[in-house]
């Protein structure tokens, strides 16, 4: 069943993009850290969460935003400190994580183009539970909210090496338009346009 996030889901989504996502940067923070930004995220009005929930079991999820980067920047500026305290030991392991932090407070510069801010942010569905459609049912979830709220179209970054999700984004009808490096990775850059 698909059903908007709540903030009950928070542990079990930063769970599951913790274990799922393991190669991107995000997770390398922590999983404290990920509970934290999903708490935030949820917490948004601005930021749209959609969860597959079969009987209290959360098999995956897809957030997206109107506007990303002004919703991202004022979640970190609201809560810095608490950011910081859970970085902060990051840093201390492994210095060099500076640099992919700095990059991911301004990924978004990297991003603009003449398109719609609106933006999948994040998709990650639990491996046992992946080719079976749940991937395309949360992001048509995603695209009745973006069309109830009148947007045209919207963007997702997809890591270029990743051929399963770069082959997924296709088969929906998304267009490469750019691409980018984020962390020493080249990044494709999508967009769809709704009807």
């Amino acid at each position: 069943m698909l059903r908007k996030g709540k903030k009950a889901d928070v542990n079990k989504l930063a769970r599951i993009h913790f274990l799922e996502l393991e190669s991107d940067f995000l997770p390398s923070l922590g999983e404290k850290f990920l509970r934290l930004l999903y708490l935030n995220l949820i917490q948004s009005k601005d930021i749209y969460i959609w969860v597959e929930d079969s009987n209290g079991n959360i098999r995956g999820f897809v957030v997206g935003s109107e506007n990303f980067d002004v919703v991202f920047k004022q979640i970190i500026i609201k809560n810095f400190i608490k950011y910081i305290f859970l970085i902060l030991p990051q840093i201390l392991k492994k210095p060099a994580i500076i640099n992919n932090i700095i990059e991911t407070l301004f990924y978004t510069r990297r991003v603009r183009i003449n398109a719609s801010r609106a933006e999948l942010i994040v998709i990650s569905v639990l491996k046992k539970y992946q080719r079976i459609g749940l991937g395309k049912g949360l992001v048509f979830a995603l695209e009745e909210t973006f069309i109830s709220k009148k947007i045209k179209q919207y963007k997702v970054s997809v890591n270029a090496a990743n051929l399963v999700a770069n082959t997924f984004y296709s088969s929906l009808n998304f267009k490469k338009v750019s691409n980018f490096f984020l962390y020493g990775k080249k990044i494709n850059l999508y967009i769809k346009k709704l009807k």
